[in-house]
């Protein structure tokens, strides 16, 4: 989420204020399409048959690719394709984490859970802007080599921290503390 956020960032630094509605609309519409196109085809071919911490681990780590290669390479408008697989690889990740949600929460809780998720996912969209905001002199490449470190660190820790049962946490959880 700390991609899309900045995307606007990137958008007005690449093309100046003039233009920077429309780059932006481009951009965020690459990446749209690209979720759409995903999304289409896990329709069709589902991910269930894997475990959701390998398909978030891999899409993260898929997902730092084109934003490093964008930083490095003068893309320009031919940039959009890059954007576009972004998009398309973070389909997955919301597939395992939804599906994760779901297998995880208790039924009295399950709404809960996903408000929180949401909560939690725009939060870090506003976060994304935020940082992208005071870190805009940096420039363009220092902003997409940065949203791609933070893919390939969260595909690490993912790997990392591996799959948390509930019989392993030792302390009581937030949400049973609330009960």
């Amino acid at each position: 989420m700390l991609g899309v956020g900045a995307l606007p960032v990137i958008a007005a630094l690449l093309a100046g204020e003039a233009r920077r509605s429309e780059l932006t609309g481009l951009i965020l519409s690459a990446g749209a399409a690209g979720g759409l196109i995903t999304s289409l085809v896990l329709t069709r071919w589902p991910i269930r048959r894997w475990a959701p911490e390998s398909v978030v681990a891999v899409s993260l780590a898929a997902t730092a690719v084109p934003f490093l290669l964008l930083a490095v390479l003068p893309a320009g408008w031919g940039g959009l394709p890059f954007f576009a697989i972004a998009g398309a690889l973070g389909v997955p990740v919301s597939v395992a984490v939804f599906a994760v949600r779901d297998q995880e929460s208790p039924p009295e809780i399950r709404t809960q859970v996903f408000t929180l998720g949401a909560g939690v996912k725009v939060t870090a969209a506003a976060t994304g802007a935020a940082v992208a905001g005071l870190a805009a002199p940096a420039g363009v490449a220092a902003l997409l080599a940065g949203i791609g470190i933070c893919q390939a660190l969260g595909a690490l820790a993912v790997v990392l921290v591996g799959r948390v049962t509930p019989a392993e946490v030792a302390a009581p959880s937030i949400v049973s503390q609330a009960n």
